[in-house]
């Protein structure tokens, strides 16, 4: 157990109970590991606009409650083992950067961090994929979850996000993080965003 360990004991990130050692970046407990809701191909959504969608867990039980957590109660440390649990799906040899959905500057200040930029920073130290920050958020608009219907969410999101104007896309293979996909809405208009500019 290194130094760190000591001052701040690992926790299992989906039940809390307090671990005796980590394993790698994988905070959880080994019942919990061996809980955990893992998504399976069918249950996927279909993104329009992207080529392939990865999800390790199903939005549910403790999964769910562990991400809103994450977003809202400043447990920024637990992108470590959400970017663990992802990297197993991703071949590294396929992508050139990897980026993320961002948030607005409104939310950032107030949170006090980006979420999805938490976690694609964690994963592209994994696999050793350059991290750049490609999109910005150039409107407020209404949270995604408040919103009932698949249609609502993708008016609700259309032309909030453009790429940033120092960054060359063109050719590039981008692997696009988020952190919750419900009707793939916003990683749909992330992605032709981002098509668009030559990705």
């Amino acid at each position: 157990m290194d130094l760190l360990d000591l001052l701040y004991p690992p926790k299992c990130i989906f039940c809390g109970k307090l671990l005796e050692k980590r394993k790698g970046k994988l905070c959880a407990c080994p019942s919990c590991a061996n809980e955990l809701p893992l998504a399976e191909t069918k249950e996927i959504p279909v993104v329009p606009g992207t080529d392939r969608v990865f999800v390790p867990l199903k939005y549910e039980s403790k999964v769910r409650s562990s991400l809103l957590k994450f977003k809202f109660s400043n447990l920024s440390s637990n992108c470590s083992t959400y970017a663990a649990l992802i990297a197993p799906l991703i071949n590294r040899e396929e992508y050139d950067i990897i980026t993320c959905v961002p948030v607005s500057r409104k939310t950032k200040r107030k949170r006090g961090y980006d979420q999805s930029e938490l976690i694609a920073k964690e994963l592209s130290k994994i696999l050793g994929i350059p991290f750049e920050k490609t999109l910005l958020k150039c409107r407020q608009n209404k949270v995604q979850s408040t919103l009932s219907t698949k249609e609502e969410r993708q008016k609700n999101v259309s032309g909030a996000f453009k790429v940033r104007s120092d960054i060359k896309l063109k050719d590039r293979n981008i692997l696009l993080v988020d952190d919750i996909i419900t009707t793939g809405s916003t990683l749909s208009e992330c992605s032709k965003v981002l098509k668009n500019a030559g990705a």
